[in-house]
């Protein structure tokens, strides 16, 4: 007990005393924890300092075994008799008895170490080489031609006469489209060609079945240098006046004489009739073969052999934009129809119209889908 003269401390509130006693429990926790870190930190560094010395011990050992390993040469025992005098030595020593005389002593004499020898290891089995796909080499060309992966485009319905798709009210592309029938020729067709390479004017070639059979080069002269390709029957009959078995072969013929020549993968998916002669059941025929009917609207009559000038006049007067312009590179020789190209092609160019091919006018002209060229180009890019 207090004495009562003793003056008092007065207590701190209980809030106050609270406080300090967690602050202390605080300190104390700080410290505690300081304290087993430290803890932790020195067994760590004894225990990473125990296996680096260990480390070290054991690397000094593997030098030290590595470098002075004696080698023991692989011994074979010899039994050797070493003869004995009978009697004492020298030195008054007694010598060996009989007994002893005739017991061999054993020596260790080293013998060369043995190689193992293997046995050799049979040879690897050679595989045959993967073939690689081969690519098609018709890849390019048919998409030049409007084909897609899937095959050729739709036929199209009935009789097309110009590059203007009329059934969708689409504006006329500001092209038109030049063609050559009744080739390829060794005659006409050359020179043409040659001419149309120089300038690099796009042209479409309605050809023969016989004439691609007799001189196929020409025709992949044609299908090489970007040209299109479409069929203009076997040997240029009036399709109307055929029974269908002649219509049939006219075409398939045609057909398989463009596949022997350009390669089975070539896509060749419209044709035009001779004359211009079809009907119904010609149509019909065409389209069992997927072959879309292409007519004309631009014809200078060239086949009568006018003169060069009137063959570009005819031309000029009748084009428009969007149109089909006939002509011919065969069979006969046509050096009128080569000599009107420079001023058909001037004429043409001053107003402002662009040739390209026929697959390229009919899918400007909204015949075929739209952008077939361009998702073929992103796919082999």
């Amino acid at each position: 007990m207090r004495h009562a003269d003793q003056a008092q401390t007065p207590r701190a509130p209980w809030p106050e005393r609270r406080k300090r006693a967690t602050q202390a429990q605080r300190s104390r926790d700080r410290r505690a924890g300081r304290d087993r870190r430290d803890r932790r930190d020195r067994r760590d560094r004894g225990d990473r300092r125990g296996w680096w010395a260990l480390g070290l011990i054991l690397a000094a050992l593997a030098v030290l075994v590595t470098s002075n390993i004696p080698t023991y040469p692989l011994v074979q025992h010899a039994k050797v008799v070493v003869p004995v005098a009978q009697g004492a030595d020298a030195g008054g020593h007694r010598t060996a008895s009989a007994a002893q005389r005739a017991t061999p002593i054993t020596l260790i004499t080293p013998i060369t170490p043995i190689t193992p020898t293997l046995p050799p290891l049979p040879p690897l089995p050679t595989l045959p080489p993967t073939p690689m796909p081969t690519p098609d080499p018709n890849l390019e060309a048919n998409l030049r031609m409007g084909c897609t992966f899937g095959g050729m485009p739709p036929v199209l319905p009935g009789v097309i006469f110009d590059g203007v798709n009329t059934a969708l009210q689409a504006a006329p592309p500001r092209e038109v489209a030049l063609t050559f029938d009744d080739g390829p020729t060794p005659y006409s067709t050359p020179p043409i060609l040659s001419y149309l390479e120089q300038t690099h004017t796009p042209a479409t070639f309605m050809v023969e079945g016989q004439y691609v059979h007799l001189w196929p080069s020409l025709v992949q002269r044609e299908w090489r240098d970007g040209f299109a390709v479409g069929v203009h029957t076997w040997d240029h009959p009036s399709m109307t006046r055929l029974t269908p078995a002649q219509r049939h072969f006219q075409l398939d013929a045609t057909l398989q004489a463009l596949h022997a020549a350009l390669g089975p993968t070539a896509c060749i998916w419209f044709w035009r009739p001779p004359y211009g002669d079809y009907n119904t059941a010609v149509v019909q025929t065409a389209a069992t073969f997927g072959l879309s009917t292409i007519w004309w609207d631009v014809d200078p009559r060239d086949w009568s052999l006018p003169g060069t000038t009137v063959i570009v006049s005819r031309v000029l007067a009748q084009v428009r934009a969007g149109a089909i312009i006939l002509l011919h590179d065969g069979p006969a020789l046509r050096d009128e129809t080569r000599a009107a190209l420079p001023g058909i092609l001037a004429g043409l160019r001053a107003r402002g119209l662009r040739l390209v091919t026929l697959p390229q006018l009919l899918e400007d002209g909204q015949y075929l889908r739209a952008g077939v060229r361009q998702r073929w180009a992103a796919a082999m890019s």
